[in-house]
């Protein structure tokens, strides 16, 4: 990805830099694939602090896969965190998240992540 443009998204937000950010999905999944977590977080903060920004480029990325992980989504969050801790990642740390687990009116467990309120 142009020097420039990652510099520009990485210190601008706003509707500007969204757009940026949907030009861009695909040179973006070469940095998430070949860099450390840390490394990801610096060089696209705009992927994790502007909202909808992690599903935009999924959606863009997988347009038929994201109604499926949706109806799938207790089984795919479980395994996630699953995954998550088994690799030894800080990503609770990382990013202040704690572990919740809700019940739903038929009785399965949902587990999810929550931001800690101050």
């Amino acid at each position: 990805m142009d020097k420039d443009l990652l510099l520009y998204m990485k210190t601008n937000m706003g509707e500007a830099v969204a757009g940026m950010m949907r030009e861009t999905v695909f040179e973006r999944r070469t940095i998430i694939r070949t860099k450390s977590l840390s490394e990801v977080t610096q060089l696209t903060p705009r992927l994790f602090d502007m909202e909808g920004m992690i599903c935009n480029d999924f959606n863009l990325r997988h347009p038929s896969l994201s109604m499926m992980i949706y109806k799938n989504w207790p089984t795919a969050a479980n395994n996630l965190i699953a995954y998550a801790e088994e690799s030894g990642h800080s990503f609770k740390k990382l990013f202040g998240l704690e572990i919740c687990v809700t019940t739903l009116t038929d009785g399965k467990l949902v587990s999810g992540f929550s931001i800690p309120t101050p």
